[in-house]
């Protein structure tokens, strides 16, 4: 019995056993989308615009990015949607003044 190997104390404890969490722990990660996901890619670079790009520039560069990886083109394509994500992100944090 599942419960007696020590998965879960109860029938309503659905936690993984040790063993397997560790083994889950040791399984190689997947590498990011196109570098999107790396820390070190910042929001400008992501949009591909300079740090002193006006608002006008910012605001292009997102909807031509957007477009090219908007969920709705890219139905299933998943690193698209992260991609997408990543860049409303980025537009939302440089089209506000105080937070750029």
């Amino acid at each position: 019995d599942v419960y007696r190997e020590g998965v879960a104390k109860c029938p309503n404890d659905r936690r993984f056993p040790e063993a397997l969490l560790r083994a889950l722990d040791a399984m190689p990660r997947k590498k990011p989308a196109a570098g999107m996901e790396e820390p070190g890619v910042g929001f400008y670079e992501l949009l591909g615009v300079p740090k002193d790009a006006s608002d006008s520039a910012i605001k292009r560069a997102y909807h031509l990015r957007a477009r090219e990886c908007h969920p709705d083109k890219n139905a299933g394509d998943l690193a698209a949607t992260s991609r997408f994500q990543r860049l409303s992100e980025a537009y939302a944090v440089l089209s506000s003044a105080e937070q750029r």
